[in-house]
Protein backbone atom coordinates (compact mmCIF):
# COMPACT_ATOMS: atom_id res chain seq x y z
CA UNK A 1 0.00 0.00 0.00
CA UNK A 2 1.70 3.13 -0.96
CA UNK A 3 1.47 6.25 1.16
CA UNK A 4 -1.22 8.18 0.40
CA UNK A 5 -3.74 5.11 0.64
CA UNK A 6 -2.30 4.59 3.95
CA UNK A 7 -3.69 8.35 4.72
CA UNK A 8 -6.73 7.37 3.09
CA UNK A 9 -6.96 4.30 5.29
CA UNK A 10 -6.20 5.84 8.32
CA UNK A 11 -8.54 8.94 8.20
CA UNK A 12 -11.06 6.80 6.82
CA UNK A 13 -11.11 3.93 9.50
CA UNK A 14 -10.61 6.57 12.04
CA UNK A 15 -14.45 8.67 10.91
CA UNK A 16 -15.93 4.79 10.48
CA UNK A 17 -14.80 3.83 14.30
CA UNK A 18 -15.88 6.69 15.55
CA UNK A 19 -12.80 8.12 16.90
CA UNK A 20 -13.58 11.28 14.51
CA UNK A 21 -17.01 12.63 15.11
CA UNK A 22 -19.42 14.27 12.57
CA UNK A 23 -18.03 17.96 11.95
CA UNK A 24 -14.57 17.09 13.94
CA UNK A 25 -11.58 18.62 12.85
CA UNK A 26 -9.18 15.61 11.20
CA UNK A 27 -5.24 16.79 11.45
CA UNK A 28 -3.70 19.63 9.30
CA UNK A 29 -2.11 18.26 6.50
CA UNK A 30 1.25 19.67 7.42
CA UNK A 31 0.73 17.71 10.90
CA UNK A 32 -0.42 14.62 9.26
CA UNK A 33 2.82 15.23 6.96
CA UNK A 34 5.42 15.13 9.36
CA UNK A 35 3.96 11.47 10.79
CA UNK A 36 3.91 9.60 7.76
CA UNK A 37 6.87 11.03 6.68
CA UNK A 38 5.76 12.11 3.05
CA UNK A 39 4.71 15.40 1.44
CA UNK A 40 2.29 17.80 1.95
CA UNK A 41 1.33 17.77 -1.50
CA UNK A 42 1.02 13.66 -0.81
CA UNK A 43 -1.57 14.63 2.19
CA UNK A 44 -3.55 17.01 0.09
CA UNK A 45 -4.35 14.10 -2.35
CA UNK A 46 -5.47 12.07 -0.15
CA UNK A 47 -7.96 14.42 1.62
CA UNK A 48 -9.32 15.43 -1.42
CA UNK A 49 -9.93 12.14 -2.34
CA UNK A 50 -11.37 11.46 0.93
CA UNK A 51 -14.36 14.46 0.29
CA UNK A 52 -15.01 13.18 -2.87
CA UNK A 53 -16.11 9.90 -0.87
CA UNK A 54 -18.21 12.40 1.23
CA UNK A 55 -15.90 11.52 4.23
CA UNK A 56 -14.79 14.99 4.90
CA UNK A 57 -15.43 17.84 3.66
CA UNK A 58 -13.09 21.55 3.38
CA UNK A 59 -13.29 25.18 5.34
CA UNK A 60 -11.26 27.89 3.97
CA UNK A 61 -11.11 29.20 7.53
CA UNK A 62 -11.40 25.47 9.62
CA UNK A 63 -9.55 23.28 7.58
CA UNK A 64 -10.39 19.88 7.07
CA UNK A 65 -13.63 18.37 8.46
CA UNK A 66 -15.52 15.17 9.34
CA UNK A 67 -19.10 15.33 6.83
CA UNK A 68 -22.51 15.18 8.72
CA UNK A 69 -22.96 12.27 7.53
CA UNK A 70 -19.79 10.25 6.25
CA UNK A 71 -20.63 6.91 4.31
CA UNK A 72 -20.74 3.79 6.57
CA UNK A 73 -19.92 5.61 10.29
CA UNK A 74 -19.28 2.98 13.63
CA UNK A 75 -19.43 0.05 11.00
CA UNK A 76 -15.56 -0.62 11.39
CA UNK A 77 -16.10 -0.56 15.28
CA UNK A 78 -18.12 -4.04 15.32
CA UNK A 79 -16.18 -5.50 12.52
CA UNK A 80 -13.00 -5.00 14.47
CA UNK A 81 -14.10 -5.90 18.06
CA UNK A 82 -12.56 -8.93 19.82
CA UNK A 83 -13.84 -10.25 22.81
CA UNK A 84 -11.44 -10.58 25.60
CA UNK A 85 -11.42 -14.47 26.86
CA UNK A 86 -12.00 -15.47 30.41
CA UNK A 87 -8.52 -16.50 30.93
CA UNK A 88 -6.82 -13.15 30.38
CA UNK A 89 -9.19 -11.46 33.06
CA UNK A 90 -9.39 -11.91 37.04
CA UNK A 91 -11.77 -13.64 38.98
CA UNK A 92 -12.85 -10.23 39.38
CA UNK A 93 -13.12 -9.17 36.39
CA UNK A 94 -14.80 -12.08 34.92
CA UNK A 95 -17.47 -11.86 37.89
CA UNK A 96 -17.93 -8.05 36.63
CA UNK A 97 -18.41 -9.02 33.11
CA UNK A 98 -21.00 -12.07 33.67
CA UNK A 99 -22.70 -10.24 36.64
CA UNK A 100 -25.90 -8.42 35.00
CA UNK A 101 -27.02 -7.74 38.71
CA UNK A 102 -24.90 -3.87 39.71
CA UNK A 103 -26.38 -2.32 42.58
CA UNK A 104 -26.92 1.67 41.32
CA UNK A 105 -25.48 4.60 42.72
CA UNK A 106 -26.17 8.15 42.57
CA UNK A 107 -23.48 8.66 39.37
CA UNK A 108 -26.05 6.53 37.93
CA UNK A 109 -28.36 9.00 37.14
CA UNK A 110 -28.02 11.73 34.39
CA UNK A 111 -31.93 12.90 34.74
CA UNK A 112 -31.04 14.13 38.09
CA UNK A 113 -27.83 15.58 37.30
CA UNK A 114 -26.45 13.29 39.17
CA UNK A 115 -26.91 13.61 42.44
CA UNK A 116 -25.14 17.28 41.98
CA UNK A 117 -27.33 20.81 42.11
CA UNK A 118 -28.70 21.90 39.02
CA UNK A 119 -26.48 24.07 37.58
CA UNK A 120 -28.75 27.33 37.34
CA UNK A 121 -28.10 26.61 41.01
CA UNK A 122 -24.29 26.60 40.94
CA UNK A 123 -21.36 29.48 42.15
CA UNK A 124 -19.78 28.97 38.96
CA UNK A 125 -18.84 32.89 39.16
CA UNK A 126 -17.19 32.71 42.53
CA UNK A 127 -15.51 29.29 41.74
CA UNK A 128 -14.02 30.45 38.63
CA UNK A 129 -12.98 34.09 40.52
CA UNK A 130 -11.24 31.32 43.72
CA UNK A 131 -9.74 29.12 41.20
CA UNK A 132 -7.98 32.13 39.01
CA UNK A 133 -7.01 33.70 42.67
CA UNK A 134 -5.37 30.21 43.43
CA UNK A 135 -3.93 29.76 40.64
CA UNK A 136 -2.39 33.17 40.90
CA UNK A 137 -0.71 31.81 44.48
CA UNK A 138 0.30 28.84 43.38
CA UNK A 139 3.35 30.56 41.34
CA UNK A 140 4.47 32.10 44.38
CA UNK A 141 5.13 29.27 46.56
CA UNK A 142 6.82 25.84 45.96
CA UNK A 143 4.76 22.69 45.88
CA UNK A 144 4.79 20.08 48.39
CA UNK A 145 2.55 17.27 48.15
CA UNK A 146 0.38 16.22 50.63
CA UNK A 147 -1.04 12.98 50.59
CA UNK A 148 -3.33 13.42 53.10
CA UNK A 149 -5.14 16.17 51.54
CA UNK A 150 -4.05 20.19 51.90
CA UNK A 151 -3.35 21.24 55.54
CA UNK A 152 -5.65 24.21 54.75
CA UNK A 153 -8.71 22.37 53.65
CA UNK A 154 -8.31 19.63 56.24
CA UNK A 155 -8.67 22.42 58.57
CA UNK A 156 -11.41 24.69 57.12
CA UNK A 157 -13.19 21.36 56.94
CA UNK A 158 -12.80 20.34 60.25
CA UNK A 159 -14.07 23.78 61.64
CA UNK A 160 -17.23 23.39 59.15
CA UNK A 161 -18.02 20.17 60.50
CA UNK A 162 -17.84 21.82 64.07
CA UNK A 163 -20.06 24.70 63.11
CA UNK A 164 -22.47 22.92 61.21
CA UNK A 165 -22.09 19.39 62.48
CA UNK A 166 -21.96 19.92 66.09
CA UNK A 167 -19.02 17.24 65.66
CA UNK A 168 -15.27 18.37 67.40
CA UNK A 169 -12.61 16.69 65.33
CA UNK A 170 -9.18 18.18 64.62
CA UNK A 171 -7.48 18.61 61.29
CA UNK A 172 -4.99 15.92 61.92
CA UNK A 173 -8.36 13.50 61.80
CA UNK A 174 -9.51 15.01 58.52
CA UNK A 175 -8.29 13.17 55.20
CA UNK A 176 -9.40 14.14 52.09
CA UNK A 177 -10.19 12.10 49.19
CA UNK A 178 -10.95 12.80 45.39
CA UNK A 179 -14.48 10.64 45.74
CA UNK A 180 -15.96 8.97 48.72
CA UNK A 181 -16.40 6.30 46.49
CA UNK A 182 -12.43 5.77 46.86
CA UNK A 183 -12.42 6.23 50.21
CA UNK A 184 -14.64 3.52 51.19
CA UNK A 185 -12.81 0.85 48.84
CA UNK A 186 -9.55 1.93 50.94
CA UNK A 187 -11.49 2.16 54.28
CA UNK A 188 -12.64 -1.80 53.77
CA UNK A 189 -9.00 -2.74 51.86
CA UNK A 190 -7.50 -2.16 55.68
CA UNK A 191 -10.00 -2.75 58.19
CA UNK A 192 -11.66 -6.38 56.63
CA UNK A 193 -10.33 -9.35 55.19
CA UNK A 194 -12.01 -11.37 51.93
CA UNK A 195 -14.55 -13.31 53.79
CA UNK A 196 -15.05 -11.04 56.83
CA UNK A 197 -18.76 -10.06 56.87
CA UNK A 198 -19.87 -6.05 56.35
CA UNK A 199 -23.87 -4.96 57.53
CA UNK A 200 -25.14 -2.43 55.10
CA UNK A 201 -28.62 -0.92 55.35
CA UNK A 202 -31.45 -3.12 52.92
CA UNK A 203 -32.24 -1.45 50.82
CA UNK A 204 -29.69 0.54 50.88
CA UNK A 205 -26.56 2.51 48.74
CA UNK A 206 -25.69 0.27 45.88
CA UNK A 207 -21.75 1.46 45.90
CA UNK A 208 -20.74 -0.61 48.83
CA UNK A 209 -22.39 -3.40 47.95
CA UNK A 210 -20.28 -3.24 44.47
CA UNK A 211 -17.52 -2.41 46.35
CA UNK A 212 -18.28 -5.49 48.74
CA UNK A 213 -18.54 -7.50 45.34
CA UNK A 214 -15.19 -6.76 44.56
CA UNK A 215 -13.65 -7.25 48.13
CA UNK A 216 -15.11 -10.58 48.37
CA UNK A 217 -16.85 -9.41 51.17
CA UNK A 218 -20.24 -11.10 52.62
CA UNK A 219 -23.20 -9.16 52.80
CA UNK A 220 -25.51 -8.98 55.95
CA UNK A 221 -28.78 -6.93 54.67
CA UNK A 222 -30.23 -5.28 57.42
CA UNK A 223 -33.91 -3.91 57.59
CA UNK A 224 -34.93 -0.20 58.51
CA UNK A 225 -37.87 1.09 60.34
CA UNK A 226 -38.71 4.76 60.65
CA UNK A 227 -35.63 5.61 62.46
CA UNK A 228 -33.10 3.75 61.08
CA UNK A 229 -31.74 0.40 60.83
CA UNK A 230 -33.16 -2.43 63.14
CA UNK A 231 -30.24 -2.50 65.64
CA UNK A 232 -31.85 -5.46 67.17
CA UNK A 233 -31.20 -7.53 64.05
CA UNK A 234 -27.99 -6.71 64.66
CA UNK A 235 -27.46 -8.07 67.77
CA UNK A 236 -29.39 -11.44 66.84
CA UNK A 237 -27.00 -12.22 64.36
CA UNK A 238 -24.88 -15.59 65.47
CA UNK A 239 -22.09 -13.76 65.03
CA UNK A 240 -21.18 -9.92 64.85
CA UNK A 241 -20.50 -8.54 61.37
CA UNK A 242 -16.96 -5.85 61.57
CA UNK A 243 -18.34 -3.24 59.87
CA UNK A 244 -21.83 -1.38 59.44
CA UNK A 245 -22.33 0.75 56.49
CA UNK A 246 -25.26 3.54 57.37
CA UNK A 247 -26.55 6.46 55.67
CA UNK A 248 -28.06 8.28 58.90
CA UNK A 249 -28.73 11.76 57.61
CA UNK A 250 -31.24 10.95 54.45
CA UNK A 251 -31.31 7.22 54.37
CA UNK A 252 -30.21 5.84 50.70
CA UNK A 253 -32.40 5.60 49.17
CA UNK A 254 -35.40 5.72 51.33
CA UNK A 255 -34.44 8.83 52.90
CA UNK A 256 -35.29 7.92 56.46
CA UNK A 257 -33.09 10.65 58.50
CA UNK A 258 -31.91 8.21 61.68
CA UNK A 259 -33.42 9.59 64.82
CA UNK A 260 -31.16 10.43 68.14
CA UNK A 261 -31.75 7.17 69.96
CA UNK A 262 -31.27 4.88 66.86
CA UNK A 263 -28.24 6.58 66.44
CA UNK A 264 -26.90 6.15 70.01
CA UNK A 265 -28.08 3.00 70.05
CA UNK A 266 -26.04 1.95 66.78
CA UNK A 267 -23.22 3.71 68.47
CA UNK A 268 -23.53 1.35 71.72
CA UNK A 269 -24.05 -1.71 69.73
CA UNK A 270 -20.44 -1.39 67.85
CA UNK A 271 -19.05 -0.38 71.41
CA UNK A 272 -20.06 -3.81 72.58
CA UNK A 273 -19.02 -5.91 69.52
CA UNK A 274 -15.76 -4.04 69.33
CA UNK A 275 -17.16 -3.20 65.22
CA UNK A 276 -16.92 -0.26 62.97
CA UNK A 277 -19.41 2.03 61.85
CA UNK A 278 -18.70 4.14 58.55
CA UNK A 279 -21.48 6.75 58.62
CA UNK A 280 -21.93 8.19 55.41
CA UNK A 281 -23.15 11.64 55.49
CA UNK A 282 -23.85 12.35 51.53
CA UNK A 283 -26.88 14.17 51.57
CA UNK A 284 -26.10 15.77 54.93
CA UNK A 285 -26.76 19.32 54.22
CA UNK A 286 -30.19 20.43 53.35
CA UNK A 287 -32.46 20.60 56.45
CA UNK A 288 -36.14 21.53 56.55
CA UNK A 289 -36.68 21.67 59.84
CA UNK A 290 -35.21 23.83 62.55
CA UNK A 291 -32.77 20.96 64.12
CA UNK A 292 -31.16 18.17 62.15
CA UNK A 293 -29.71 15.33 64.94
CA UNK A 294 -26.19 14.98 65.44
CA UNK A 295 -23.90 12.35 63.10
CA UNK A 296 -22.89 9.33 65.37
CA UNK A 297 -19.42 10.29 65.08
CA UNK A 298 -20.26 13.12 67.55
CA UNK A 299 -21.65 11.08 69.74
CA UNK A 300 -18.34 9.30 69.65
CA UNK A 301 -16.28 11.10 72.50
CA UNK A 302 -13.17 9.19 71.83
CA UNK A 303 -13.14 8.77 68.17
CA UNK A 304 -12.44 4.91 68.65
CA UNK A 305 -15.65 3.26 66.27
CA UNK A 306 -17.45 5.75 63.91
CA UNK A 307 -15.66 6.84 60.54
CA UNK A 308 -17.72 10.01 59.33
CA UNK A 309 -18.03 10.44 55.46
CA UNK A 310 -19.15 13.12 53.19
CA UNK A 311 -18.82 14.82 50.21
CA UNK A 312 -18.98 18.34 48.53
CA UNK A 313 -20.25 16.90 45.80
CA UNK A 314 -23.77 17.05 46.35
CA UNK A 315 -23.34 21.38 46.79
CA UNK A 316 -20.95 21.76 44.03
CA UNK A 317 -20.93 19.35 41.15
CA UNK A 318 -19.48 19.50 38.50
CA UNK A 319 -17.22 22.14 40.07
CA UNK A 320 -15.73 19.53 42.02
CA UNK A 321 -16.34 15.74 43.83
CA UNK A 322 -13.96 16.11 46.49
CA UNK A 323 -14.80 13.90 49.46
CA UNK A 324 -13.44 13.20 52.65
CA UNK A 325 -13.43 11.29 55.63
CA UNK A 326 -12.86 12.13 59.72
CA UNK A 327 -10.84 9.13 61.18
CA UNK A 328 -9.93 7.79 64.45
CA UNK A 329 -6.63 9.10 65.44
CA UNK A 330 -5.27 5.42 65.05
CA UNK A 331 -6.38 5.11 61.53
CA UNK A 332 -4.82 8.35 59.99
CA UNK A 333 -0.88 6.87 59.42
CA UNK A 334 -2.19 3.69 57.82
CA UNK A 335 -4.44 5.27 55.93
CA UNK A 336 -1.44 7.94 54.71
CA UNK A 337 0.50 5.28 53.74
CA UNK A 338 -2.21 3.27 51.90
CA UNK A 339 -3.53 6.46 50.17
CA UNK A 340 -0.89 6.83 48.56
CA UNK A 341 -0.94 3.70 46.87
CA UNK A 342 -4.55 4.38 45.33
CA UNK A 343 -4.23 8.26 44.71
CA UNK A 344 -1.37 10.09 44.98
CA UNK A 345 -0.56 13.41 45.53
CA UNK A 346 -3.61 15.99 45.90
CA UNK A 347 -5.26 18.29 43.47
CA UNK A 348 -3.90 21.43 44.45
CA UNK A 349 -5.64 24.28 43.12
CA UNK A 350 -8.96 22.74 43.79
CA UNK A 351 -8.58 21.86 47.24
CA UNK A 352 -7.28 25.29 47.84
CA UNK A 353 -9.89 26.95 46.35
CA UNK A 354 -12.04 25.00 48.24
CA UNK A 355 -10.46 25.34 51.63
CA UNK A 356 -11.01 29.71 50.93
CA UNK A 357 -14.66 29.34 50.09
CA UNK A 358 -15.36 26.79 53.67
CA UNK A 359 -12.92 29.46 55.65
CA UNK A 360 -14.21 32.40 54.10
CA UNK A 361 -18.37 31.42 55.05
CA UNK A 362 -19.29 31.28 51.22
CA UNK A 363 -19.82 27.78 51.58
CA UNK A 364 -22.74 28.32 54.38
CA UNK A 365 -24.53 30.70 52.94
CA UNK A 366 -24.19 29.26 49.66
CA UNK A 367 -26.08 26.45 51.53
CA UNK A 368 -28.54 28.25 52.54
CA UNK A 369 -29.46 29.83 49.62
CA UNK A 370 -29.58 26.41 47.74
CA UNK A 371 -31.51 25.01 50.98
CA UNK A 372 -34.40 27.82 50.45
CA UNK A 373 -34.69 26.87 46.80
CA UNK A 374 -35.23 22.97 48.02
CA UNK A 375 -37.49 23.72 50.24
CA UNK A 376 -39.71 25.33 47.75
CA UNK A 377 -39.10 22.76 45.13
CA UNK A 378 -39.91 20.06 48.05
CA UNK A 379 -43.69 22.18 49.19
CA UNK A 380 -44.56 22.95 45.09
CA UNK A 381 -43.24 18.91 44.65
CA UNK A 382 -45.75 17.66 48.01
CA UNK A 383 -48.21 19.75 46.41
CA UNK A 384 -48.54 18.87 42.73
CA UNK A 385 -48.62 15.29 44.09
CA UNK A 386 -51.53 15.82 46.17
CA UNK A 387 -53.18 17.86 43.51
CA UNK A 388 -52.39 15.15 40.58
CA UNK A 389 -51.70 11.83 41.90
CA UNK A 390 -54.31 11.77 44.77
CA UNK A 391 -54.22 8.04 45.19
CA UNK A 392 -50.35 8.42 45.27
CA UNK A 393 -48.53 7.54 49.01
CA UNK A 394 -46.22 10.25 49.82
CA UNK A 395 -43.15 9.94 52.56
CA UNK A 396 -41.96 13.41 53.42
CA UNK A 397 -38.19 13.41 53.98
CA UNK A 398 -37.16 16.16 55.39
CA UNK A 399 -33.58 16.15 54.78
CA UNK A 400 -31.43 15.53 50.86
CA UNK A 401 -33.32 16.46 47.47
CA UNK A 402 -35.61 13.43 47.12
CA UNK A 403 -38.78 12.30 48.21
CA UNK A 404 -40.43 8.49 48.63
CA UNK A 405 -43.89 7.58 46.60
CA UNK A 406 -45.40 3.96 47.06
CA UNK A 407 -47.73 3.31 43.47
CA UNK A 408 -48.91 0.08 43.65
CA UNK A 409 -51.90 0.09 40.92
CA UNK A 410 -49.33 -0.36 38.02
CA UNK A 411 -46.28 -2.55 37.05
CA UNK A 412 -42.96 -1.12 37.55
CA UNK A 413 -42.63 -0.81 33.48
CA UNK A 414 -45.81 1.11 33.23
CA UNK A 415 -44.19 3.47 35.95
CA UNK A 416 -40.68 4.56 34.45
CA UNK A 417 -41.78 4.56 31.16
CA UNK A 418 -44.25 6.99 31.85
CA UNK A 419 -41.69 8.76 34.09
CA UNK A 420 -39.50 8.76 30.89
CA UNK A 421 -41.58 10.17 29.03
CA UNK A 422 -43.06 12.95 31.43
CA UNK A 423 -39.66 13.78 32.24
CA UNK A 424 -39.75 13.05 35.77
CA UNK A 425 -36.37 11.60 37.59
CA UNK A 426 -37.98 8.53 39.38
CA UNK A 427 -35.82 5.42 40.36
CA UNK A 428 -37.41 2.40 41.56
CA UNK A 429 -36.21 1.18 45.18
CA UNK A 430 -36.77 -2.56 43.94
CA UNK A 431 -32.90 -2.82 42.54
CA UNK A 432 -31.25 -1.20 46.08
CA UNK A 433 -32.66 -4.49 47.76
CA UNK A 434 -30.03 -6.86 48.73
CA UNK A 435 -32.53 -9.80 47.71
CA UNK A 436 -35.18 -9.37 44.87
CA UNK A 437 -38.29 -7.82 46.01
CA UNK A 438 -41.31 -5.84 45.11
CA UNK A 439 -41.86 -2.92 46.96
CA UNK A 440 -43.84 -0.51 44.45
CA UNK A 441 -41.55 2.27 45.89
CA UNK A 442 -39.97 5.37 43.72
CA UNK A 443 -37.54 7.88 44.49
CA UNK A 444 -38.74 11.21 42.99
CA UNK A 445 -36.21 13.76 42.91
CA UNK A 446 -37.45 17.44 43.34
CA UNK A 447 -34.27 19.68 43.44
CA UNK A 448 -33.81 19.69 39.66
CA UNK A 449 -36.93 20.64 38.65
CA UNK A 450 -38.34 24.38 39.20
CA UNK A 451 -42.15 24.15 41.30
CA UNK A 452 -43.67 25.42 37.51
CA UNK A 453 -41.86 22.01 35.44
CA UNK A 454 -42.93 19.93 38.37
CA UNK A 455 -46.63 20.31 38.45
CA UNK A 456 -46.66 20.12 34.70
CA UNK A 457 -44.38 16.75 34.58
CA UNK A 458 -46.72 15.25 36.93
CA UNK A 459 -49.95 16.24 35.58
CA UNK A 460 -48.21 14.31 32.11
CA UNK A 461 -47.15 11.78 34.39
CA UNK A 462 -50.48 11.43 36.16
CA UNK A 463 -52.05 11.35 32.25
CA UNK A 464 -49.49 8.81 31.07
CA UNK A 465 -50.72 6.72 34.04
CA UNK A 466 -54.78 7.25 32.99
CA UNK A 467 -53.97 6.35 29.66
CA UNK A 468 -52.37 3.11 30.92
CA UNK A 469 -55.32 2.24 32.85
CA UNK A 470 -57.72 2.97 30.17
CA UNK A 471 -55.95 0.59 27.42
CA UNK A 472 -58.30 -2.83 26.86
Amino acid sequence: MNQRNRIIEHIRSGIEEGRYKPFSLVPPTRILAEQFGVSRDTVVRAYKILAEQNYIVSSATKGFYVTEKPPTTATGTTESFIPITADRLSVFGEQLRSDSRRYPISSDFADSNFGGPPSSLLPVKKWQETIRTNFKELRKTQYIPEFLGKSELRSAIAAFLYRTKQMTCGQNEVVVFSSTFSAVHLLCQLLLNPGDTIAVEDPGFGGIRNIAAAQSLKLCGIPLDEEGIVVEELSRLAQAPKMVYVTTSHQEPTGINYSARRRQQLLDWAKRNNAWIIEDDYDGYFHYTKTSEAPIRALDRFGTNVIYLSTFWRLLYPLTSIGFCVLPRGLLDLVGKSKIEVEGASETVLQAALAQLLSSGFIEKYMRRVTRVYSERRIACIQACAKHLPTVKLFHSVTGTNLTMIVDSFSESVILNAASQSGIPLNSLNAYYLNEQISHAYTLDFGSMSPAEMDFALFAFAKKLDDATCRP
